[in-house]
């Protein structure tokens, strides 16, 4: 079944301790299309998601190093939208009901059968992918995928790859096409809030953004003393 974010471009973080279940869990996704890291705790956990942007996160909860729900709250305190799907052998309802309110997508208990563990894991998907495609003007960005469109009259749609900084900065922006968006409202998009990240960090994402786009790099513009606005057009 076709989704928004296809199997094969889906990269999962499977974080579990238990060293049979995530042998196992890592060869059935990839059997089933998906890039796939694993991790048995959450301190390694921390690490992966600070160097990719993984598109689903499976999530044990009894780690060595603590609840996986921390993990889950702590993605969501930061304004995170990640998916995160629980797979816990905690099954009673006050369990599935933390993890619910901890803000999880889903909620799974083990044992489980692959094939359903799959369908759930792109049900997901299907949300979030849908959930991340925005079209305004004559601009569209795919937060899936990390990319920009830009249509133009009579010539092939341009399209940008982007750095997952990159893609929710734009995004951000263009919650409010044309208007200035402030730098602490930008920061928090595309670091969370409890990250101390210097305003030159920023504006050198922002530089190397407007490298990239070349000819449509006045889309991005800085507004003085306020922060960044994109700059949209009606579509052709």
């Amino acid at each position: 079944m076709p989704f928004a974010c296809e199997p094969t471009h889906s990269r999962v973080l499977v974080v579990e301790d238990d060293s049979l279940l995530r042998i196992a869990l890592e060869r059935a996704l990839k059997q089933s299309g998906f890039g796939v890291d694993v991790v048995a705790t959450i301190g390694s956990a921390r690490r992966a998601l600070g160097l990719v942007d993984y598109n689903l996160v499976l999530l044990d909860r009894k780690l060595p190093d603590g609840d996986g729900l921390d993990l889950c709250r702590e993605l969501r305190s930061a304004h995170s939208a990640q998916p995160v799907l629980i797979l816990s052998s905690l099954t009673e309802d006050d369990d599935v009901l933390a993890g619910l309110l901890a803000q999880a997508d889903d909620y799974v208990t083990k044992p489980v059968r692959t094939d359903l563990l799959v369908a759930r894991m792109y049900a997901i998907l299907r949300r979030s992918g849908s959930e991340s495609r925005k079209l305004v003007g004559d601009l569209g960005i795919d937060l899936c995928q990390r990319s920009l469109s830009i249509a133009q009259r009579d010539h092939p749609v341009r399209t940008y790859q982007l750095s997952m900084l990159e893609a929710r900065f734009l995004a951000k922006l263009l919650d409010t096409p044309n208007v200035s968006v402030a730098r602490d409202v930008v920061h928090n998009a595309c670091y969370g809030g409890n990250v101390e990240i210097s305003d030159n960090a920023i504006d050198a994402m922002v530089k190397r953004l407007r490298h990239k786009l070349g000819e449509d790099a006045d889309r991005v513009e800085t507004t003085h003393r306020k922060g960044f606005l994109l700059r949209v057009r009606c579509r052709l």
